[in-house]
């Protein structure tokens, strides 16, 4: 007798194993659509990512491209609002205000606000 996969659960519980083994295992163990669509898992609760992370990569070529994107490219992809598209942005300005600190360089509008 041939058993059939239920496609209707195919799915269940693949957000928690995802975040699970990243909690396990880091980064490291994952392919860049993978860490891709876990941060989209964020801004979309309740669609598979998946394709979407592959529909990024596919445009952009590569993640730190799609990380630096300006919203209006982002949201040219079917599936990319603006919610999505500023909260990728807002990932990519935390990392580089997070690598300004690192280095101990004062962002520009620090400077700013100190001369006023």
């Amino acid at each position: 007798m041939e058993k059939f996969i239920d496609d209707s659960k195919i799915h269940q519980g693949h957000r928690s194993r995802m975040l699970s083994k990243l909690s396990s295992y880091g980064q490291r163990i994952f392919d860049t659509y993978e860490l891709l669509e876990m941060l989209l898992f964020y801004v979309i609760p309740r669609k598979n990512t998946n394709d979407l992370a592959h529909s990024l990569l596919s445009r952009f070529g590569n993640l730190k491209s799609i990380l630096t994107a300006p919203l209006g490219k982002l949201m040219e992809t079917n599936g990319i609002g603006k919610k999505s598209a500023t909260f990728i942005r807002l990932v990519s300005d935390v990392n580089t205000a997070s690598e300004i600190h690192r280095y101990g360089v004062i962002p520009l509008d620090s400077q700013f606000r100190q001369m006023n």
